[in-house]
């Protein structure tokens, strides 16, 4: 998939996240930072550690996301039964809206994975290539 940066088509794997500069562009490992960040619980914002190191972001970033991913899996499979008593189309809508978090949730999980192994590429000092 190419994408245009800076008047330049620029070429990133399928599924890189829109919020991040292609690797290799100039300041992509700060938008890398941001977006990692932001799939974390936001108290990390406070740990400079993660920041001078981009790689261990990345890997707590995959942790948060995959550990919310299974909690939504959980929840979406006991909701119907823990929501008796509750009417059906707000049941439903609950469900809904979790399943829509689930596919949200895969998505940034495979975003994630692919910032992450472009951080360790660029620190062993190979290209990325997805």
């Amino acid at each position: 998939m190419a994408r245009m940066f800076d008047d330049e088509r620029i070429r990133v794997p399928a599924g890189w996240p829109k919020e991040v500069h292609p690797p290799g562009v100039n300041g992509w490992v700060a938008t890398a930072e941001s977006y990692l960040l932001s799939c974390c619980p936001s108290q990390y914002h406070a740990y400079q550690v993660l920041r001078r190191c981009p790689v261990v972001l990345a890997r707590l970033a995959t942790e948060s996301v995959t550990s919310q991913l299974v909690a939504s899996r959980a929840v979406l499979t006991g909701l119907r039964v823990s929501l008796t008593g509750v009417d059906t189309s707000t049941a439903d809508r609950a469900t809904q809206a979790l399943w829509h978090e689930e596919m949200r949730l895969r998505r940034v999980a495979k975003e994630v994975d692919l910032v992450h192994h472009a951080l360790r590429a660029r620190d062993s000092g190979r290209s990325f290539e997805a």
